[in-house]
């Protein structure tokens, strides 16, 4: 039997953004949803399984989709195993992933609004499509 290889090509066209915070996820997320005025709730860990060692890991994640079907995610960095979503963006430890913007979407103005919550360190736009595992940021709900 002949083996056929499927190549699948993923959209990366989301706004993603790097938090640094040394807080507890749903201390952030908190502080997400009453700046934002949106519901953040916890859902079901981002489960990765590491193509050599067969291991798999938990991520963290919180997720809310508002009248306009923009979704909106938290995703911790490190999982469980010690492992990280991104690594090489150690240096964050969630990232917020939106998607189902339009052009209209002021990330600008969002990332001025989250630098004023008082937790959070540092926040970068991040170019999901220049990151080398950005397979890893499949959401399937």
């Amino acid at each position: 039997m002949a083996k056929r290889k499927l190549n699948l090509e993923y959209d990366f066209d989301f706004i993603m953004l790097g938090i640094a915070c040394y807080n507890k996820d749903y201390m952030l997320c908190s502080a997400i949803n009453n700046k934002m005025k949106i519901d953040l709730m916890k859902v079901e860990d981002l489960v990765l399984i590491d193509s050599k060692t067969k291991q798999s890991s938990g991520f963290a994640r919180f997720s809310y989709e508002d009248e306009d079907a923009i979704e909106y995610n938290v995703i911790a960095n490190a999982g469980s195993n010690k492992s990280y979503l991104i690594p090489e963006h150690e240096v964050f430890d969630y990232f917020l992933v939106i998607k189902n913007t339009n052009s209209n979407y002021d990330v600008d103005a969002l990332v001025k609004d989250l630098k004023e919550i008082q937790i959070v360190i540092l926040i970068n736009k991040i170019n999901p499509n220049n990151l080398k595992s950005k397979g890893n940021l499949i959401l399937d709900n």
